[in-house]
């Protein structure tokens, strides 16, 4: 019986199994892609990374939904930017172009090709799930699905087809699916607005779901409909069961709002940027069952305030995959071959006034060197143009750049790997977390020697290499961002330390470059998401064996 045109036969023991539309899949290709499985186990299927006709990213791999169910791409509407940059295993591929071993082919009995009903394309992975597969993805080789996001049964169709698939699958696959996920939790949080609470909960709902813990998310604004969507699939579907207040419950926020917490083993997960919390966070906090913080530096100010139930550190982190040395950096950068780089929410916490004061002093037009401020609004109503009337002017200084906007999560990477190194003048940080971001892809980083960076930034009490830490005093808070610091104490960076500091790294860039580039594998592989993501899992595991 001869075989479909669709199904090519690869020597080694392999079949491509391609769309008839996918004109990248040819004897050549096919050799390629198995090249690339000599690797992997014996059981397995491999994608290539499936482009639109725009192309961008139509499947980067992908997984299923665990409320849903639904099959999901990984980086999609994405341009490639060099983000997953290894073969890695999925939960789930779509089957438009893939390669599978003689022996799965011959037990699964694939069609001739899979068409756009991506129900029918889940339903195969579950199968050869079963036979002990795993699926697996490859950066290294890319075909074009011209029919992404244009179903060719026409959008119409499509949209009335899936459900009633999904359901027919479910049926069969709801449990399989179910049953890999474990510590059912609730998390009060969000996610859809800029600012670090809002990053910080998205990674963690993000590794959350990759441990597989099954969340249920609770918009800590109103109701999930008051939030707009996250695009994100893996939040949305979290958005979509509100799971039950018998769970237990992480309330991801600030102070005060943990306050909304009505599980049934109440978790605040908050920090500080100075060295103590207000009475009314200490009432609040100790109304809890425990605490989680950021940082040794958020707990010991947690502690120094009268916080007297358990605070574990759980930290933050860095992902790999999108924040690493060849990220592929924005197009059409600053003409200055030198680009210091900062990325904050404004305010004086930040620095900001002592970095606008040490740079113009320090650089002029004409030496090659700009600085480029990622920046956004602190609060609703805050206005930035009039911040700038208030920073250090000085006429001949070299360029300033401001970029008031927000990028997309993703984007991040590219923008730390425009400059050439990270500085960080910060008065106080629960966390600091644009500085491990820019570490990780290989930045020097120029950082105030306070607060809680320092515990990512050095190892056994010495500057990580790359690392430049900036002189100042620990002085009471005088004026400034919040009402929650008032009668605690931060850290008041020097201007003329900074400017020493710049200089030195501008006239040495390579040494500290090299050095940095050290670090950023380092800390790439020490502060993984997965990391502190293992801490949570670790005391939902605890919590559990003594609540329930």
């Amino acid at each position: 019986m001869s075989q479909p045109k669709t199904h090519l036969r690869i020597h080694g023991g392999y079949h491509l199994i391609s769309h008839p539309d996918i004109k990248e899949a040819t004897p050549i290709f096919a050799a390629a892609l198995a090249q690339e499985a000599e690797n992997l186990p014996d059981d397995f299927l491999l994608a290539p990374v499936l482009l639109s006709p725009d192309k961008l990213i139509y499947f980067h791999g992908g997984d299923f939904l665990p409320l849903t169910h639904m099959p999901m791409p990984w980086a999609d509407n994405q341009p490639m930017i060099n983000q997953y940059p290894e073969t890695r295993e999925v939960g789930f591929i779509p089957l438009f172009c893939f390669l599978i071993p003689d022996h799965l082919y011959q037990k699964l009995n694939p069609p001739d090709f899979f068409d756009d009903n991506i129900i029918e394309h889940a339903d195969f992975v579950m199968r050869a799930k079963e036979l002990g597969a795993k699926c697996f993805v490859t950066p290294n080789l890319k075909v074009v699905y011209p029919h992404a996001y244009q179903p060719t049964m026409g959008r119409k169709e499509f949209v009335n087809v899936i459900p009633g698939k999904l359901k027919e699958f479910e049926k069969k696959w709801a449990q399989k699916l179910d049953s890999a996920y474990r510590f059912p939790v609730v998390i009060q949080t969000v996610v859809t607005f800029g600012g670090g609470y809002n990053l910080h909960a998205y990674n963690v709902l993000k590794s959350l779901y990759e441990a597989r813990v099954k969340v249920f998310y609770h918009f800590i604004g109103g109701t999930n409909e008051d939030e707009p969507q996250s695009e994100s699939p893996f939040v949305d579907d979290a958005k979509t069961q509100y799971g039950s207040n018998r769970l237990p419950q992480i309330t991801l926020c600030h102070g005060t709002n943990n306050f909304k917490n009505s599980g049934g083993y109440k978790i605040a997960f908050s920090t500080t940027e100075v060295d103590g919390v207000p009475k009314d966070w200490v009432q609040c906090f100790n109304e809890m069952d425990e605490v989680w913080t950021t940082s040794e530096f958020s707990k010991q100010s947690f502690v120094r305030s009268g916080v007297t139930k358990p605070v574990y550190v759980i930290g933050e982190g860095v992902d790999p995959d999108y924040f690493h040395p060849k990220i592929a950096s924005f197009p059409n950068p600053p003409k200055e071959t030198f680009r210091f780089l900062s990325n904050f929410a404004w305010g004086r916490r930040k620095g900001v006034d002592v970095l606008f004061e040490a740079f113009r002093k320090e650089f002029s037009a004409g030496e090659d060197v700009c600085l480029m401020l990622k920046t956004l609004p602190a609060w609703s109503g805050h206005k930035i143009e009039d911040e700038l009337k208030l920073v250090y002017e000085r006429k001949g200084a070299a360029p300033v750049y401001l970029y008031d906007v927000e990028f997309k999560k993703w984007e991040l990477g590219r923008l730390y790997n425009t400059g050439s190194a990270f500085v960080w003048p910060s008065r106080g940080e629960g966390y600091g977390l644009p500085a491990l971001e820019a570490l990780g892809c290989g930045l020097p980083v120029i950082a105030s020697n306070h607060s809680a960076h320092l515990e990512f930034l050095t190892k056994d009490g010495q500057p990580r290499p790359g690392v430049v830490l900036l002189d100042g005093k620990v002085e009471s808070y005088d004026k400034g961002d919040s009402i929650y610091y008032n009668g605690f104490n931060w850290f008041n960076p020097s201007v003329d330390d900074l400017r020493k500091k710049m200089r030195l790294v501008f006239d040495n860039f390579q040494k500290y470059k090299d050095d940095a580039m050290r670090s950023s594998e380092d800390v790439r592989r020490e502060f993984d998401w997965k990391v502190s993501t293992q801490r949570i899992v670790d005391r939902l595991e605890a919590i559990t064996q003594v609540k329930w």
